[in-house]
């Protein structure tokens, strides 16, 4: 019996761990609660620099409380290397699509989740990248929240998906 409870609360810790992340400097929105994971859930990165590895994909997961009446919003990633600067490309442009414990239009104080995946192609090269991570309410026309975080990209090989029951 003390053995079941000692796993169910190691459990419940694990889905309280979050990436130490950075506020945006000169944004108004919120900083989240963010989680960042490398290939599958169970590589997450809890302090930047997150270690990333060419080829896998990087799952970002953000969590707030809405700050105000939310309906159109839009995803951005902004992307700082070797004095470079870049709106990375996402394959998103609504950010509701993203939102995986509710969906839009969203209510002031709804809890919000919203998860991106991003893939990294083998044709980046090794390199520390500055990531700026934003939600956009369009109505607005100012964050929702916004938060900074560092990878160091790396060629590696990508952790293997776990094996699943049949």
């Amino acid at each position: 019996m003390d053995i079941i409870l000692l796993l169910f609360f190691c459990g419940l810790c694990r889905f309280a761990l979050t990436t130490t992340v950075n506020s945006c400097s000169g944004s108004k929105g919120l900083q989240p609660n963010a989680t960042i994971s490398i290939g599958y859930l169970e590589n997450e990165c809890l302090s930047t620099p997150c270690e990333v590895i060419l080829g896998c994909s990087i799952i970002m997961t953000t969590k707030f409380n809405s700050p105000r009446y939310l309906e159109d919003l839009t995803p951005r990633i902004h992307a700082s290397a070797l004095g470079a600067e870049l709106d990375y490309p996402l394959f998103q442009n609504n950010a509701c699509d993203g939102i995986i414990n509710t969906q839009c239009p969203i209510v002031k104080g709804e809890k919000v989740t919203y998860q991106y995946t991003m893939n990294l192609f083998n044709v980046f090269p090794e390199v520390a990248v500055n990531l700026e991570i934003s939600i956009i309410d369009n109505d607005a026309e100012e964050d929702v929240t916004c938060f900074v975080v560092d990878i160091n990209v790396k060629k590696s090989t990508c952790p293997a998906k776990p094996a699943t029951a049949q």
